[in-house]
Order: C-alpha cells, then sequence, then structure tokens
C-alpha cells in the first residue's frame, strides 16, 4: 500500500470516527435530532448531485433498479440515520460507537441469509464473539442498563441497517458509478428526513444554536459525510473495497477514543474490554484463511 493509499484511508478512519463525538456534542448543544440529520442530509444530497451531475451529466438509472435503490435509502440511510442521532442523543458517544463495531459482522450474517455468501464455522463463532462484545459495551455502560437501554437498542439498529444496506446495494454498485448513486440514494432519504423532520424544523431555534454546535454540524456534512466518502472511493480504487474496509472497521475504535477526549465520556473497564471483543471478532471474521500449500512450506 503506498504513501497516498495510507493518508487517505487513515483520513477516513480519523475523520469517521471523530464524527461519533462531534455528532453527539451538536445535539447536546442546540440541535433537534431530526432536524440535525434532515439539514445535513438534504445539503449533502445537493452537494453530491452537482458532483454527479458535473462528472457524469445524468442521474439517470434502469427502471429496474428504482426499487432497490428505495430500499437501500430507506433502510441503509434513513432508518439508520434516525437510529444514530436518537442514539447519540439518549447514550454516550462512545457506546454508540462500539456497538457500531458489529457492523461487519452483522454484513456476514445478512450476506449469509440472502445466499449471497455461506457463512463458514469461523464467522459464526465470530458473530457469536461481537455479541459478547456488544452485551459486554451495554452493561458497562455507567448508566443503569435500563436507563441506558432505547439508546443502546437504537445504536444495534443503526449498526444492522448499515450492514443491510452494504449487503443490498451490491447490484447498483456493479452498474453506476458511487458518485450516482451517493446522490441518488441521498435525494430519496432527504425526501423522508425532510417530511418526519417538519415539526422540528419549523420549531427549532435556528438563532440560538451555538457557534461550536454549528461547526459541528458542517463538520457531519462535509469532512465526516462528503470528503470521507471521496476519500473512500479513492481508496477503494486503489486498494481494493475488501482490503479497506478490514482497515476502515477500526473507525469506531477510534470514535470511542475521541469521545474520551473530546467529550470527557467515561469508557469503563467492562465497555473497554467489550471494545476489544468486538475487534477480535473483526480479526476472526475478517482474516483470510492461510493458504494450506503456505502451511507445508512453513
Amino acid at each position: 500500500m503506498g504513501p497516498v493509499s495510507i493518508m487517505l484511508l487513515a483520513g477516513v478512519i480519523i475523520v469517521w470516527g471523530v464524527n461519533y463525538p462531534v455528532t453527539r456534542y451538536a445535539l447536546t448543544h442546540g440541535f433537534s435530532p431530526l432536524a440535525f440529520v434532515a439539514a445535513r442530509f438534504a445539503i449533502a444530497s445537493g452537494t453530491f448531485g452537482v458532483i454527479a451531475s458535473a462528472r457524469e451529466r445524468t442521474l439517470r438509472i434502469e427502471r429496474r433498479h428504482v426499487r432497490l435503490l428505495v430500499l437501500c435509502a430507506t433502510v441503509g440511510i434513513f432508518v439508520n440515520q434516525v437510529a444514530f442521532v436518537y442514539a447519540v442523543k439518549l447514550t454516550s458517544a462512545s457506546s454508540v460507537a462500539l456497538f457500531f463495531g458489529t457492523v461487519p459482522v452483522f454484513v456476514a450474517l445478512f450476506s449469509h441469509l440472502s445466499g449471497i455468501e455461506v457463512i463458514s464455522r469461523r464467522r459464526w463463532i465470530a458473530t457469536a464473539v461481537s455479541g459478547l462484545g456488544a452485551a459486554l459495551v451495554a452493561f458497562g455502560a455507567s448508566r443503569p442498563l435500563l436507563a441506558n437501554a432505547g439508546g443502546v437498542c437504537l445504536a444495534i439498529a443503526a449498526a444492522a441497517c448499515l450492514a443491510f444496506y452494504s449487503v443490498s446495494a451490491r447490484p447498483l454498485v456493479g452498474h453506476y458509478s458511487p458518485y450516482r448513486l451517493n446522490a441518488l440514494l441521498t435525494l430519496v432519504a432527504s425526501a423522508g428526513f425532510l417530511t418526519l423532520a417538519a415539526p422540528q424544523l419549523s420549531s427549532e431555534n435556528w438563532s440560538q444554536i451555538q457557534f461550536l454546535a454549528w461547526a459541528a454540524f458542517f463538520f457531519a456534512i462535509f469532512p465526516a459525510y462528503v470528503l470521507a466518502n471521496v476519500m473512500w472511493l479513492t481508496v477503494i480504487r486503489r486498494i481494493g473495497a475488501a482490503r479497506g474496509s478490514v482497515y476502515v472497521n477500526l473507525a469506531p475504535f477510534v470514535g470511542a477514543g475521541a469521545a474520551v477526549i473530546l467529550l470527557s465520556e467515561t469508557l469503563t473497564y467492562l465497555q473497554a474490554l467489550g471494545g476489544c471483543v468486538i475487534a477480535m471478532a473483526i480479526v476472526v471474521a475478517e482474516t483470510p484463511r492461510m493458504p494450506v500449500v503456505a502451511l507445508r512450506q512453513a
């Protein structure tokens, strides 16, 4: 992997990781959850629309792909982001970040259920280990579990939605450029966000939102969504999606650390142990089995 690829990949991991505490800061300093996500994706949709139109001159897709695109936008962006912002609002950013560490294992599970991939015994073990890690994160929270239950459930739901999106969008990725897909997916999701968020958007006291909260809002749009997606697309062109995904799985753990540093959140020993267990599950699931020939030569 060349130095440019390393820098781009590191940038993606850091920006996506920092987005967890940045989003929580915005939601606890003036922004209503739905107003935040609706405004964020409306601006992101327009930005990606301009980029895609400039590069490709069209946003058209085949009629046979419309239903799948709407499904991906609904589950992978709309439901995912509503669950995410409320999870971050209800529980700590570090906990939400650690729960997102289960995404690769959910991806393996959904791939198996959809018939795309048969899960090996090793990945089933990784799934069980990841579930144990998530339980440790939930029980290790500084707040009582019942008081934290809503945020925990929403964080796991958001991670599962992201995994579902990663699996179900594969046919679309094979037909359209990522720029066109990002533009269309965010456009469809934005329509849902703006409809759902209409009461919060109309009642939001925009003038009372603090400067740093506005800074967090724009960070969540441009560096964390638009720029990070462009960098990620560049990375997968250079080193491949499979190889890049293994490294980008570090982002949730960077997010947990960033929440401790930036928001002075408390990460208990049990949560830290749960994060390590989830990381171990990712290693088990993503590390390819060594070829028999190599073993014989050793």
